[in-house]
């Protein structure tokens, strides 16, 4: 059994096999395609027939790892105040020389800004609680001692 890795940040994570004019494909996703795109960690099957040739199978391990300066950026948190999932911070992997983390909500006002890389947001803009919804962030970094500029961005979904 072969065994792949994919940076926990690729873009772009494929899995392709080679099959001849007239052959069938099956992943264990139930793709038909010679290529197949991998979501998450976990072993995949390949079947390929064809008309006049014997059946070729394979599995394939797919394995994800964080690669240099990871940033683990969640999608959506609980502000609510039960004690999981209160707060909105990414997990990082490095140290930085430059931090900023910028939230604003759908008409692009700032409802929270750090520079300090252990800030979280609690889901409040001035001591008030604001609405579910979904929320914009951008989070610009200089990773040390490298001095590699990185820049994030993307969606948060608030939900009480």
């Amino acid at each position: 059994r072969e065994e792949i890795s994919f940076c926990l940040n690729d873009g772009s994570r494929v899995l392709s096999v080679t099959a001849g004019q007239d052959s069938k494909v099956e992943w264990s996703t139930g793709a038909q395609t010679p290529s197949i795109n991998v979501a998450k960690a976990g072993v995949y099957f390949v079947r390929i027939t064809h008309p006049f040739w014997p059946e070729v199978r394979d599995t394939v391990r797919v394995v994800l790892k964080a690669c240099e300066c990871e940033m683990m950026i969640p999608n959506s948190f609980t502000p609510n105040e039960d004690g999981r999932n209160d707060y909105f911070f990414p997990v990082l992997a490095c140290e930085y020389s430059y931090y900023n983390l910028t939230i604003t909500d759908r008409w692009g006002n700032e409802v929270f800004v750090t520079s300090n890389p252990s800030g979280k947001w609690d889901g409040r803009y001035k001591g008030n609680l604001c609405p579910e919804d979904i929320y914009v962030f951008r989070i610009e970094a200089t990773e040390k001692p490298t001095d590699k500029k990185r820049v994030r961005k993307g969606h948060i979904s608030l939900f009480r």
